[in-house]
């Protein structure tokens, strides 16, 4: 209450919601209350907050993780994509596809998404295209963590390519990497839609695209 600053009245109507919204999904009143902390600390109060509690909750439920994960990763997502409380149990449903398609765990995913969402809505990449690029990595061998850092410098060389890389581009034929539109190019095709272009120019040849992705 420190952070919501809620009348005496308005606190009592929350702790019932919570208490309520625990029976309701089968987790502890506690949890739920360090979640809800979690999330009005991320700016979301009164119902809108309750909102996001109930779809972290469930997140959380399904995902055999505690509430203030899933409320961390969904607010998170939601702030860095100017989304609202409405929202979240899309985005939450995203986050349980990537789970579902990957091979990550949903403890695992919400622990390390907020590494790429910043960079990614920046850039313009979806959020579902995020949970694509994520369950695509982790499918073909990456261990989550790394695939999320891997993803998030991907995309930094995109928006902003070294000098060097861009000599690379140019002689490829990729002239809006070479003129540093990358975040245009993301905005307009996506991520897929760039990777396809950046595959057919190197013809999948790992050695020319590491000169574009050095280290990464």
């Amino acid at each position: 209450n420190s952070i919501s600053k809620l009348s005496e009245e308005q606190l009592a109507g929350v702790t019932s919601q919570v208490k309520g919204l625990a029976g309701e999904i089968g987790k502890m009143p506690l949890d739920l209350a360090k979640g809800l902390y979690d999330i009005a600390s991320s700016g979301f109060q009164a119902e809108e907050g309750m909102t996001v509690l109930r779809a972290s909750a469930r997140g959380a439920k399904a995902g055999l993780s505690e509430t203030a994960t899933a409320a961390r990763a969904l607010t998170g997502v939601l702030n860095a994509y100017g989304k609202s409380a409405k929202d979240s149990e899309a985005v939450m449903d995203v986050m349980f596809k990537t789970v579902d398609r990957g091979v990550i765990t949903f403890d695992e995913l919400a622990q390390s998404l907020g590494g790429v969402v910043s960079t990614a809505a920046s850039s313009g990449v979806s959020i579902e295209e995020v949970g694509a690029a994520i369950a695509t990595l982790t499918k073909a061998g990456n261990q989550a963590p790394e695939a999320i850092v891997a993803l998030n410098n991907a995309l930094l060389q995109i928006i902003s390519p070294s000098k060097e890389a861009m000599d690379v581009a140019r002689g490829l034929g990729l002239e809006w990497l070479a003129a540093g539109h990358g975040a245009a190019e993301l905005k307009g095709v996506g991520l897929e839609g760039v990777m396809q272009q950046i595959g057919i120019a190197t013809g999948g040849n790992i050695e020319v695209m590491a000169k574009l992705f050095p280290e990464i």
